[in-house]
């Protein structure tokens, strides 16, 4: 399930958020926690592709690593 966030900061499957968007005429909603109102193009998703972070952060040795 693809989580998503909402401006309030409460956190849905965004294919549940589409489905509320949906039933409330597709301009806004509220949040069903918080009654706060957020649109469709509000959404933003709270993951990225597995493959994305791939050998992105490499450590380079461990003493290096953990020096401040």
């Amino acid at each position: 399930v693809a989580r998503s966030c909402i401006p309030c900061g409460h956190v849905y499957g965004r294919s549940c958020l589409e489905r509320w968007l949906h039933r409330c005429g597709d301009d806004s909603a509220k949040c069903p926690q918080c009654g706060e109102q957020f649109e469709h193009n509000l959404i933003i998703n709270l993951y990225a592709p597995g493959n994305l972070w791939d050998g992105c952060c490499r450590l380079q040795g461990s003493e290096s690593a953990l020096r401040v």
